[in-house]
């Protein structure tokens, strides 16, 4: 499958470092990282933390890897894969912006992923027949856009 690169608006970034603060000793998961726009920001507030983006297209890996080494932050790891073949089971936290289809696909990954107590942030295409913890408005240029926070729970804390 195919997925576009469309970058994480900086509303989104921002919004995201206001709502999600990581434990010390976190692993988050960027699925489809592009140009590590969001792991390159929480490994800024963050070197406790190990970041890991998941990205296919060649050109965005190498762009990513030279901004990182560029900007000398030691706790992100960007891999050349597949997103659909990664095992989550290792993370605690994962960002996504993702196609609805991409989303279908990984639905029975990220519902056992949640299962196990973790979180998911997607943005702007909810995961389908999935009801969200909570979503998140963000005032953009043109258009609303929200910030979907999926955990697993039988009500809010």
């Amino acid at each position: 499958m195919n997925i576009p690169y469309y970058p994480t608006r900086k509303e989104a970034i921002k919004k995201l470092l206001q709502i999600y603060i990581p434990k010390s000793g976190a692993r988050i998961l960027d699925l489809g990282s592009g140009d590590a726009r969001i792991l390159i920001e929480l490994a800024k507030r963050y070197d406790d933390i190990s970041l890991y983006g998941i990205e296919k297209n060649p050109y965005l890996v190498e762009a990513s890897i030279k901004r990182i080494d560029r900007l000398g932050l030691k706790n992100i790891r960007i891999i050349n894969s597949d997103l659909f073949n990664i095992n989550l089971e290792s993370f605690d936290t994962i960002y996504a912006y993702l196609t609805r289809d991409a989303l279908d696909i990984l639905k029975p990954k990220l519902e056992s992923f949640l299962q196990r107590g973790k979180e998911i942030y997607i943005y702007d295409i909810s995961i389908p027949n999935l009801v969200p913890y909570e979503v998140y408005r963000i005032e953009g240029i043109n258009k609303i856009h929200k910030l979907y926070k999926y955990r697993y729970s039988s009500a809010k804390d």
